[in-house]
């Protein structure tokens, strides 16, 4: 069934309601279509290069020449778009920030992050313009000094994308994401060589930092009106410190827990809550781990105070409770 949004009608009356900001929103949120081919085109480009050195060919191969013009405009292309994307996406960020009465603005580390990938990204497409400039110069002559050069070029840039194309996931996925797929190594302790894991293994525990706090504990309230409160609580703390990462309009690693009831809609082995058991819940793993943990949720700031962590775990242990109902295992 077509979705209502998209009938012939409705989108053309969309597309005439439509004002400047509307459309450069609308180009940076293609950015991920306006990427993908320039890195396609300039890893092609490389691998058909490397043939033609093999064979001793003279110049660029002029598949190659072809490949790098077209990756150069794209790529000129993705850093406009990514460049509105991020405009308009991390000012709204801002905005509904300032609305909640934080004055620090979105994660100082991720922001960091992002001026990171766009430098790269620029020096990418800064970098395609030369090489693809070097290449048509080249043509089919056996120049060797330009022809070195923009050989040389590639190589660099093809780095340089695979850099910032990493950058650019870690942004929508989480800072490690990709890392993340391997076992953690483990942490020695004085008490132990490594730390046993909990929740069948899938997430490694950490030893607490040397001298910090034990974990408050919280009595579960009283049933009926005591447990609407716990849930409400504790839907404030994940709006608090959960909402950027995990909430509707971004789920680093795939996960979200805003609204409380997404957190549940696939099979339960794959919860990250395990109602009735905070000690089995992968969230509760997470959120005490020490600072300075890669693994740890919220990565940045303070994290969660012991109050906050307790009146998790008191929520999780009373059946996580997602509007006064215990979430179905089966």
């Amino acid at each position: 069934m077509i979705p209502f949004d998209l009938l012939p009608i409705v989108l053309i009356d969309r597309v005439t309601a439509a004002d400047l900001d509307a459309w450069l929103r609308l180009s940076g949120r293609l950015h991920p279509v306006f990427v993908h081919f320039p890195l396609a085109f300039v890893v092609l480009a490389a691998g058909l290069e490397l043939v033609h050195l093999a064979r001793r060919g003279a110049g660029v191969a002029p598949g190659v020449r072809v490949l790098l013009v077209t990756a150069a405009i794209g790529a000129a292309a993705a850093v406009g778009s990514g460049w509105m994307n991020a405009r308009y996406e991390w000012n709204d960020a801002d905005a509904a920030w300032r609305d909640a009465g934080r004055p620090d603005g979105p994660a100082a580390a991720d922001a960091e992050h992002l001026q990171l990938h766009r430098y790269v990204s620029i020096g990418v497409a800064a970098g395609l313009v030369l090489v693809s400039v070097g290449a048509v110069a080249t043509g089919g002559s056996r120049v060797g000094g330009v022809r070195t050069a923009t050989r040389l070029g590639l190589v660099g840039v093809l780095a340089a994308s695979a850099w910032t194309g990493h950058l650019g996931g870690e942004l929508v996925r989480g800072r490690g994401y990709v890392l993340d797929a391997l076992p953690a190594a483990p942490e020695p302790t004085d008490a132990q060589d490594a730390a046993p894991s909990r929740g069948g293994g899938a997430v490694p525990e950490s030893a607490p930092a040397e001298g910090s706090a034990p974990v408050a504990s919280v009595a579960v309230p009283a049933p009926a009106a005591g447990l609407a409160s716990l849930e409400s609580r504790v839907l404030a703390i994940m709006e608090t410190h959960c909402r950027d990462c995990h909430g509707p309009e971004r789920q680093k690693a795939g996960l979200q827990l805003i609204p409380l009831a997404s957190a549940f809609v696939w099979e339960p082995a794959f919860w990250p809550v395990t109602p009735g058991d905070a000690d089995a819940s992968v969230v509760v793993d997470r959120i005490e781990l020490p600072e300075g943990d890669r693994r740890r949720m919220p990565p940045d700031g303070p994290g969660l105070t012991a109050d906050e962590i307790a009146t998790v775990r008191a929520w999780i242990d009373a059946g996580a409770l997602v509007d006064g109902r215990r979430p179905a295992t089966g």
